[in-house]
């Protein structure tokens, strides 16, 4: 038998019906390493063969799974604090990329792990926002020296913030592109349409022809790809799911 990888088995879930424990085991330490096994439960779930897997198997994937759940009720909860602390600050804030999919409280991208939680505010409004959040239990992460030269001179977020008490993480974007891009984009079209989710009102999410080509330019334009798998399959989805309305191709274009 050939060298099976994770990879094979998102696309063809069926095969983890017919490895031996030996290749299970990998797949399984292959997608917790990544991130991915929440998402590799669900994918099992839409191929409808979660309960004819090996019961090893099985409490593996709902542990990864149950991660998720985990992290979509503490971003539900972040959002409540959120709305409430910018009130009179901002009207309005976007959701973006793991954040984003999770409000979206879709089948396709059910177990889609996130690393914190991105906001994207407008330049102008970043100083007042930041101000208000460290003003409510939030404060700077601890980061090494060049890290911190390295957020205040190239990135196009803040420093991330952690919550004192829940220990939640926040990066809040004032520029949708990295500054280090080679060629400038105008990132405005990005923003000219948004989808609006009762789930995250007033923050509003990306459109989805802006939430993909968003996500590919973050994705190759990466320095560290340990999630370069999991962010890949996360735009496979989304071509797949939005690609059902007619209009997304020509809007992409």
């Amino acid at each position: 038998m050939s060298k099976i990888l994770l990879i094979n088995v998102l696309n063809n879930p069926n095969i983890l019906l017919n490895v031996d424990e030996k290749i299970s085991y990998q797949i399984i330490t292959e997608a917790r390493h990544l991130s991915l096994l929440g998402q590799l439960k669900a994918c099992c779930d839409r191929a409808h063969i979660e309960h004819d897997l090996p019961l090893h198997t099985q409490q593996q994937l709902l542990s990864g799974f149950h991660s998720y759940q985990k992290q979509q009720q503490q971003l539900l909860l972040e959002h409540q604090h959120l709305t409430e602390q910018l009130q009179g600050v901002i009207s309005s804030w976007r959701y973006l990329r793991g954040s984003a999919l999770q409000f979206l409280n879709n089948d396709m991208f059910a177990g889609r792990i996130k690393n914190n939680i991105d906001i994207y505010v407008p330049q102008q409004h970043v100083a007042n926002v930041e101000k208000t959040l460290l003003d409510n239990g939030w404060r700077y992460k601890n980061i090494a020296d060049y890290e911190e030269t390295f957020y205040r001179r190239w990135a196009q977020q803040t420093t991330p913030l952690i919550h004192k008490q829940r220990r939640t993480e926040l990066a809040i974007h004032f520029q949708l592109l990295p500054k280090t891009l080679i060629n400038k984009l105008d990132p405005t079209p990005l923003l000219h349409h948004h989808l609006s989710p009762p789930l995250c009102e007033p923050a509003t999410l990306l459109s989805p022809d802006a939430m993909v080509l968003h996500q590919a330019i973050m994705l190759f334009h990466q320095i560290n790809y340990h999630y370069g798998l999991r962010d890949i399959y996360s735009l496979y989805l989304q071509f797949v799911y939005f690609s059902k309305d007619a209009t997304f191709w020509h809007n992409l274009t």
